[in-house]
């Protein structure tokens, strides 16, 4: 059984990831892309493409390096089963994050989308 994964889309209907992700690269795009659509294929989220984020409850990271960058975008699973919904992108640079909020961000969508709203399905 495949994985659906769905972006978040804010109050205004702007596909949050979707403008995150055209505002990379080419390549890096369909690296991440790529990755998407691979997981949705996978019987299990889990390393190494997929980890839980350490400081928070129900966030996780899907990760991608290309070009030495670290790209991290954190989403959370469900409300459907076996959904996955990504909440923000962003880089990693020296074990930072790159916006600085973006945990902050991911939570306070992740507390949005939790009777299926605010979401689209993700296309790669």
């Amino acid at each position: 059984m495949s994985w659906v994964f769905k972006d978040f889309v804010d109050n205004r209907g702007d596909n949050e990831i979707r403008q995150w992700l055209d505002s990379l690269s080419k390549p890096v795009r369909f690296k991440i892309d790529a990755r998407i659509r691979y997981l949705q294929t996978a019987d299990q989220l889990r390393p190494p493409y997929v980890e839980k984020w350490v400081t928070e409850d129900g966030l996780y990271e899907v990760r991608v390096v290309f070009g030495g960058v670290q790209y991290r975008t954190l989403g959370c699973y469900g409300p459907e089963r076996r959904t996955f919904v990504l909440l923000i992108g962003a880089e990693e640079h020296g074990g930072k994050l790159e916006p600085r909020d973006a945990v902050s961000i991911a939570v306070a969508r992740m507390n949005i989308i939790k009777d299926g709203s605010h979401t689209c399905e993700h296309f790669g």
